[in-house]
């Protein structure tokens, strides 16, 4: 049944009568109603399509005149200024997919960051983000300030001499020490120190961990070339530190390489799953998308320091020559008081009764008086026999240290350098063979002149071997000296600090002669002691560096020597105490009194 036999039923047409249903018809024409035959239902159809094809020529021709207008503005040769400005993109609205962003939410669980749920982060991230993260960033800004700041004269001489090398090496550093702000830092450990009980919210943070790891970011590509910025910079400052002041230089290099491996290794990776999540996609931390999300521009990337020109540095470098002058010409007050201390010891020493000690086998028989590496077994010797035995006994008490670079057990470092020294008698005898082989060579006599062609031949080969075994065994020995001399200066920092480490520094110190012989530390405190120590071991660090009698070529030209054997052991110890003896007068005064 169709629709219109239903609608009859329903109004009950079939029970009306004939002259009703007249009736109703008329009524329904008078009204304007008509009634429509299948001639008239074709008729309007063909006029229907005739509407809708005129309506679609229309259309398509809107069309047309867009697209050519849109093609004029894309014409080659129309400045780029003309056209209608694109909106920059934003991306503060999630882009990836419901998957991408379940794994973010996973990783952040895994690394330790936050809650499954995203919410709050983990106390143990804000815990480790101060007391190991924060250190490593504060300690890189504080060797920068060491560097260049604290003497600005050095610094500045430290700048110059790494922009001979290349101008982004001082541009990586000042970079890496801007890391730290305070202000940004705080903000985010603010709430873990006052209130580590009470939660926080992962999106609080957001504009101060994005803002630390845009500076991260830039960096990202230049761990290798940081690392050798900072090495660069701490071997020129040593090179040039005359005065010795500025101490740890040797222990610098081990702290820059561990916060750098902090930041690069610990950091970074949990920062950029934080970007992730903030940003609501997981991006690959090569993306080049990054730098557009981060507004990183070129400016801000390394590379844009320049080289000085050649006049800038050409006057510069006479200042700094002048300058040179004028401190060589005080070098000898620019010694350290401890180092002064050590020499005095030293010159206090006879050195044909140390050789008649120290070499009874003849080890160093075909060496004359001026070899300076037998001089440095000399001493090497003697503070083998008499100052280290401070390095292994068991009368000195120490606490075990704890830090920002973990638990330090300075007897077990003190035993381990002691150890040490084997490598230093290895590298003596090394040097003696050596030295052997060329004094039997110079002994031997040619029976004919082609015979003394091919002898001066190899006598000059020994004669440079020897040399190079002298020079590296005299740097053995300087090397091992730093390395004693950068632990005993943190138990001296101590004494004059916070007094943590050593338990008994008030203690007389008593060796038994038949068992560990007479030492010159014996009677002495602790303290004493630990300071006669470092005062003998800087002593020849110094002797062995670059402004010491050691360094330079293995032996004293004769001049030299003649210099040498006027002055007595007893005026040298004079000439290196100058205006002490004046002052110990003083001292002797006021104890009397």
């Amino acid at each position: 049944m169709d629709k219109v036999d239903k609608t009859k039923e329903n109004i009950g047409i079939s029970n009306l009568d004939d002259s009703t249903k007249k009736d109703l018809f008329d009524r329904f024409q008078k009204a304007g109603g008509q009634v429509i035959d299948e001639r008239t239902k074709r008729r309007n159809l063909a006029i229907d399509r005739n509407s809708q094809k005129a309506l679609q020529r229309r259309l398509d021709g809107h069309r047309n005149t867009i697209r050519q207008e849109s093609q004029k503005k894309k014409r080659p040769g129309v400045p780029a200024a003309r056209q209608a400005p694109q909106p920059a993109k934003k991306y503060s609205e999630p882009k990836g997919s419901a998957f991408a962003r379940l794994m973010i939410r996973v990783r952040l669980s895994f690394y330790g960051i936050a809650e499954f749920s995203a919410l709050y982060f983990k106390l143990k991230f804000l815990e480790k983000f101060n007391n190991v993260i924060k250190p490593a960033i504060m300690e890189l800004q504080m060797v920068y300030l060491e560097i260049f700041r604290k003497n600005p004269k050095l610094g500045n001489q430290v700048i110059q001499s790494l922009d001979k090398a290349d101008p982004i090496y001082y541009e990586l550093i000042v970079m890496v020490s801007d890391l730290y702000d305070k202000m940004i830092i705080d903000q985010i450990v603010d709430q873990y120190i006052n209130f580590p009980d009470v939660p926080k919210k992962v999106s609080e943070l957001k504009d101060q961990l994005m803002s630390l790891y845009r500076r991260l970011y830039i960096l990202r590509r230049y761990q290798t070339m940081i690392l050798t910025s900072f090495e660069k910079a701490i071997d020129i400052l040593q090179r040039i530190d005359r005065d010795g002041k500025i101490s740890g230089l040797s222990s610098m290099k081990r702290k820059v390489r561990n916060n750098i491996s902090i930041l690069y290794y610990r950091l970074i990776p949990k920062l950029h799953w934080l970007f992730c999540y903030y940003y609501g996609k997981k991006y690959d931390i090569f993306d080049t998308s990054i730098e557009t999300i981060l507004a990183i521009k070129p400016s801000d990337k390394p590379g844009s320091r320049k080289r000085k020109s050649i006049e800038e540095e050409t006057a510069e470098e006479t200042e700094e020559e002048a300058e040179i002058a004028i401190e060589d010409e005080n070098a000898k007050d620019a010694i350290p008081d401890h180092v002064k201390s050590g020499l005095k010891l030293m010159y206090e020493l006879n050195l044909q009764n140390l050789r008649k000690d120290f070499d009874k086998y003849g080890r160093f028989s075909a060496a004359s008086e001026a070899d300076k590496v037998l001089i440095c077994y000399l001493l090497f010797h003697e503070f083998d026999n008499e100052y280290s035995v401070i390095l292994t006994t068991n009368k000195v008490k120490y606490n075990v240290s704890y830090s920002h670079k973990g638990m330090v057990d300075y007897r077990n470092v003190l035993r381990g350098l002691y150890d040490e020294m084997r490598k230093c008698e290895e590298s003596f005898k090394n040097y003696t063979d050596i030295l052997d082989n060329f004094d039997k060579m110079k002994k031997e006599k040619p029976a004919s002149n082609a015979q003394y062609i091919e002898y001066t031949k190899r006598l000059e080969i020994l004669k440079k071997k020897r040399n190079a075994a002298g020079r590296e065994t005299l740097r053995i020995v300087q090397d091992y000296s730093d390395r004693i001399l950068a632990t005993v200066e943190e138990l001296v920092q101590d004494f004059e600090g916070q007094h943590t480490i050593v338990e008994n520094p008030q203690d007389v110190l008593l060796f038994e002669s038949h068992i560990e012989g007479l030492k010159k530390l014996n009677g002495k405190k602790v303290y004493d002691a630990i300071l006669t120590v470092y005062q003998f071991v800087s002593a020849l660090s110094y002797r062995l560096g670059p402004e010491g009698d050691l360094s330079g070529s293995i032996e004293f030209k004769p001049e030299e020597m003649e210099k040498r054997e006027k002055s007595t052991p007893e005026k040298k110890a004079a000439e290196v105490s100058g205006d002490q003896a004046s002052q110990s007068v003083l001292d002797e005064l006021d104890d009397m009194l």
